[in-house]
């Protein structure tokens, strides 16, 4: 049985190798969702996780034109106090099946998307975090090595939802 079953991995080339999250979340035109993604959390949600801030998310394939073998994406994010939705623009490029992104304006940090469960994305965000806006007090930081604000899981809806 075993012989069988290394002949098959001969002739097949091995083991399929895994898709990089472009294509089955950003390319994928005929999923009612391509590349839009949104989160909102529920009150319980954020109970269970205090130190999260984080109340709703959102990415979105951008129309800027993309790195080749990536993409650009919109990131919105509005936190629990009484601060506007803020939003950058990243760069992401392919690394095995993952998408490695850094902020367009040039501050430092990034993240990493990746495929999810039933078509989510996951947004885990790099050690340096996220900016948000200005330096000063009018932007938000997400920080990347602490609190509740280090991963997203962000379903895949309606491009609708994403307007």
């Amino acid at each position: 049985m075993r012989n069988l079953l290394v002949l098959a991995l001969v002739l097949t080339g091995g083991a399929a190798e895994a898709r990089n999250v472009l294509d089955t979340h950003f390319n994928s035109r005929g999923a009612a969702s391509d590349g839009c993604f949104v989160r909102s959390y529920t009150r319980a949600h954020l109970a269970q996780h205090p130190r999260q801030t984080v109340r709703q998310m959102m990415v979105i394939r951008s129309a800027e034109r993309a790195p080749q073998g990536g993409v650009v994406v919109d990131v919105l994010v509005a936190v629990n106090a009484p601060d506007p939705t803020h939003a950058i623009q990243a760069s992401c490029t392919a690394r095995g099946d993952r998408q490695v992104c850094v902020n367009t304006d040039g501050s430092q940090g990034g993240f990493t998307l990746s495929a999810a469960k039933n078509g989510a994305l996951l947004m885990q965000l790099m050690p340096q975090g996220l900016v948000f806006g200005a330096a000063d007090n009018e932007g938000v930081w997400l920080q990347g090595d602490a609190g509740d604000d280090r991963e997203f899981l962000i379903p895949n809806v309606d491009q609708q939802n994403c307007m």
